[in-house]
C-alpha cells in the first residue's frame, strides 16, 4: 500500500470491503444501471455551456466518471476515491479507452479535498450514504461549495435505503442492515426500514447555501422477467455476502442467520411472482453567483 493510499484510507468508515474485487465488479455493473435508470450521466442538466471542469466524489471503479469524458470530449473530469484498487481500475481503462480529458486520484472525502478554491464547474455524489454519518454531511458540502465556481452546480443522487418488494426477507434484511447502520451511527431515522435520507439531504443543501435546489425521482423496475431484474439479483448475491462482516460485528444477527435469511432471499428473487421497485433521487443546486 502506498504512503498517498496509507493517509487516504486513515479513519475510513466503509461497511464493505473496498478493495475486494467483488466489490469493484459489482460498482461497474450497478453504475450501468443507475446511470441508464436516469437516462444518461447528467440528463437533467439542460445547459452545459458553463461546464468545463467536473468533480466526482468517491468515483469507485470510474464508471460515471469516464462515460463524461466520453460523451463530452470538452470537459476536463476528475474522478477520486479511497480505494486503491478501484482507482488503479479506473485509470487502466481510461487509457485502454484513449480518454486524455479524465483523471484520478486517491483522496478520502471526509478530509478536506486537495484542491484549490474555485477549481470545478460541477461536483457529482453519487450513492455514499453507507460510509457517512449525519455529521459528516455539513463539513463535505462545506468543502464542496469551497472547490466550486459561482453558479457551479453540486448534484447528489441518494435513496432512502428503501426499496418496494414482495419478499419478506429483503425487507428483513433491510431492516437489520439499518439496525447496523444505527448502532455504527450512521443512520438517518430510527433503525427501520425507511432511512429517510432524502429530506435531510435537501436541509444539508440549504445549510451549505445552496440555491435554486431541485430534485428528480427515478426508480428501477426489478421484477422478475425485467432486464435489471438478473443485475440486481447478482447485485444482492455480492452485497450480501461483502455486507455480512459488518452486521455480524454490530450484533444484528449471527453468521448462520444471515446465512439463512440470504439463500431465503435468492430463493424468493427466482420466483416468477417476484416484484421490485428501488426508488433513487438526484438533488442538485448551484452555488450563489
Amino acid at each position: 500500500m502506498t504512503e498517498d493510499t496509507q493517509t487516504a484510507r486513515a479513519g475510513h468508515t466503509y461497511i464493505l470491503d473496498i478493495e475486494s474485487g467483488a466489490e469493484t465488479a459489482r460498482l461497474i455493473d450497478q453504475d450501468r444501471m443507475i446511470t441508464g435508470g436516469m437516462g444518461g450521466v447528467l440528463a437533467e442538466q439542460k445547459d452545459l455551456s458553463n461546464i468545463a471542469a467536473v468533480l466526482d466524489l468517491a468515483c469507485g471503479p470510474g464508471g460515471w466518471t469516464q462515460e463524461v469524458a466520453l460523451n463530452y470530449p470538452q470537459m476536463e473530469v476528475t474522478g477520486i476515491d479511497i480505494s486503491n484498487t478501484m482507482i488503479t481500475y479506473a485509470q487502466s481503462m481510461a487509457k485502454v479507452r484513449g480518454l486524455n480529458n479524465v483523471h484520478f486520484q486517491i483522496m478520502n472525502v471526509l478530509k478536506p479535498l486537495d484542491f484549490p478554491a474555485a477549481s470545478f464547474d460541477l461536483v457529482n455524489i453519487r450513492f455514499i450514504a453507507s460510509f457517512m454519518n449525519p455529521i459528516a454531511w455539513g463539513p463535505l458540502l462545506a468543502e464542496c461549495r469551497r472547490i466550486l465556481r459561482p453558479g457551479g452546480i453540486l448534484r447528489l443522487t441518494e435513496n432512502d435505503w428503501i426499496s418496494y418488494v414482495n419478499a419478506p426477507s429483503m425487507y428483513t434484511l433491510g431492516e437489520l442492515s439499518l439496525k447496523a447502520m444505527t448502532r455504527s451511527k450512521r443512520s438517518y431515522g430510527t433503525g427501520t426500514w425507511n432511512g429517510v435520507l432524502i429530506p435531510f439531504l435537501l436541509q444539508y443543501c440549504r445549510e451549505a447555501g445552496l440555491v435554486h435546489i431541485q430534485k428528480q425521482a427515478h426508480v428501477i423496475d426489478y421484477s422478475f422477467g425485467t432486464i435489471a431484474h438478473s443485475l440486481f439479483y447478482q447485485d444482492w448475491l455480492v452485497v450480501t455476502q461483502l455486507m455480512r462482516p459488518f452486521l455480524v460485528s454490530t450484533g444484528v444477527a449471527t453468521a448462520a442467520e444471515l446465512e439463512a435469511l440470504c439463500e431465503q432471499c435468492f430463493t424468493e428473487m427466482r420466483e416468477e411472482h417476484f416484484c421490485g421497485f428501488f426508488p433513487y433521487y438526484t438533488i442538485w443546486g448551484y452555488t450563489p453567483e
